[in-house]
């Protein structure tokens, strides 16, 4: 969507193989337009009638539920609609059963977080459908959300945190895991450091880098109200972190691997040399010629996170504290994290208790 020089806004949307170029005052106006269109098509008066493909229905859905979302929100959303509409595209909107809908979502099953994120998808393109008297009931709405079964990662080991510590790294890949490591920030956050994020013994979280629609970096608040906050860091971290900046020219400090290609390239060079520190035989091949998968040592940039919230209950920091440091939009979060690590040591607890009451 763009402005043009007379004040309006202009969409334009693809229709009956057409381009079509809509205009507006306001989004609310364009939406409606768009709205207008695709009934007049679905009404026939284009030559299109109710049996139209999912594929077109989807593209309308995307046309007009999008508008004045986030640019995160709607590469997720497009890339999710992409998925169904290359299980369903072809099949008119209005003859899919829920069992067809069910065998598009579980041919995803082995990435759960999409395989929901198409489900809503699916749930609100319906949904639509409905609001627009296309169809009576929704396919998708008794469909249920899958669970993670992957374990978290609490902590790292001992050998584990050895590795992170000792292994010989450049100076850039050793500021990217002394900050993830001291601060547990999240990635978006970490990418959005700017040089006026550091200072007097804190780092100061104000942005985050994200990718638009078309895969490009972009920055933008965080990721909510509570993860506007100041982390404590110290002082041979923040030296070190200025002293990088001292090597290079741009704002932000990691600008040069902010795109996922670049940063996914860096992270497979910090893991391959943490391969190596455990096993000098490891032999890593060139970073280009390697899989992830095929590296020994794996390790997330989240599971920094992990370890930070379990370093915070380990030294018995406060959960409001906690909640603060983390940026955590509730303190029930927190306190999952910290009831999750106290069941560890649920033994240890009672005995506490038992000689606080002992006579």
């Amino acid at each position: 969507m763009s402005r043009r020089k007379d004040g309006r806004l202009e969409k334009t949307i693809t229709l009956d193989g057409k381009r079509i170029h809509v205009y507006g005052h306001s989004q609310t106006e364009i939406k409606q337009k768009i709205d207008s269109l695709y009934r007049d098509l679905y009404d026939g008066a284009l030559g299109i009638d109710r049996q139209t493909k999912f594929k077109d229905y989807a593209a309308h859905y995307l046309d007009v539920a999008l508008i004045g979302k986030t640019d995160r929100t709607i590469t997720s959303y497009t890339l999710a609609t992409k998925h169904l509409i290359e299980e369903l595209g072809e099949k008119p909107l209005c003859n899919i059963k829920r069992s067809q809908v069910e065998e598009a979502l579980n041919n995803h099953a082995d990435t759960p977080t999409m395989r929901n994120k198409m489900l809503a998808c699916c749930r609100a393109i319906f949904g639509m459908a409905i609001d627009d008297g296309l169809l009576t009931s929704n396919p998708a709405a008794n469909i249920k959300k899958v669970r993670h079964e992957y374990k978290q990662k609490d902590r790292f080991t001992s050998r584990e945190n050895d590795i992170i510590k000792n292994t010989p790294l450049e100076p850039r890949e050793r500021v990217i895991i002394d900050i993830l490591y001291n601060t547990g920030i999240r990635k978006g956050e970490l990418l959005g450091l700017s040089r006026k994020s550091i200072g007097n013994g804190v780092i100061h979280i104000t942005e985050q880098s994200a990718l638009d629609r078309n895969g490009r970096p972009v920055i933008e608040p965080p990721k909510t109200k509570k993860s506007v906050r100041d982390i404590p860091i110290p002082e041979w971290l923040e030296t070190e972190i200025r002293a990088y900046m001292k090597t290079i020219d741009s704002i932000y400090i990691f600008e040069d691997v902010r795109t996922k290609h670049k940063f996914s390239w860096v992270w497979m060079k910090i893991l391959m040399a943490f391969s190596k520190y455990d096993n000098p035989k490891y032999k890593p091949k060139a970073v280009r010629a390697t899989q992830m998968g095929e590296i020994p040592i794996q390790i997330s940039p989240h599971w920094f996170r992990h370890n930070f919230a379990s370093m915070l209950h380990d030294k018995g920091v406060d959960v409001l504290i906690a909640q603060e440091i983390l940026g955590h939009s509730s303190v029930t979060t927190t306190l999952n994290i910290y009831v999750h690590l106290d069941k560890g040591t649920k033994e240890d607890k009672f005995e506490e208790v038992r000689k606080l009451f002992a006579i």
